[in-house]
């Protein structure tokens, strides 16, 4: 196997079996809850959930790649929201900070009058901080929505 970046989630036609694919290192701090790491494992596992179907085609895979973001990778027009990296980073925010936990911890710390910062929620939800904002970027309006006073937490 070539070498991965971080990790890539991919089918094998002789096991037919979907494969998250790891470097060791990735593996081993995931395994003892570093927030990137666990979020390149999900990350992956969102490839194999969203985009099983294309992982079904021969040689498909699907590489995180740091070199660029996803909008550079789409190409001029498309939205961001049509990128597959794009997809399977928002599914392991949701899968990592789930919404039923994250209206707990936030109904706690209006409860004590705390202003939980970024670093904070992803230190108690074991997460990076580019996941945790991505999650708290996607979750406030719902929260709002929901009549929770989600908004006056930060």
């Amino acid at each position: 196997m070539e070498q991965l970046e971080d990790g890539c989630a991919m089918h094998t036609q002789a096991d037919d079996a979907f494969v998250v694919a790891l470097r060791p290192e990735v593996w081993d701090r995931a395994r003892f809850g570093e927030g990137r790491d666990r979020f390149t494992v999900a990350h992956e596992l969102g490839h194999i959930f969203l985009h099983g179907d294309r992982l079904l085609k021969p040689g498909a895979r699907f590489f995180r790649d740091s070199n660029c973001s996803a909008p550079q990778r789409m190409p001029p027009g498309v939205p961001v929201y049509r990128s597959p990296e794009w997809q399977a980073s928002v599914f392991a925010s949701c899968m990592l900070m789930p919404t039923r936990s994250a209206r707990a911890y936030f109904k706690v710390a209006a409860t004590l009058e705390e202003h939980p910062s970024i670093l904070d929620i992803a230190k108690h939800f074991r997460l990076s901080r580019q996941a945790a904002a991505l999650r708290v970027e996607k979750l406030l309006p719902r929260l709002a929505a929901g009549g929770e006073e989600a908004t006056k937490v930060f």
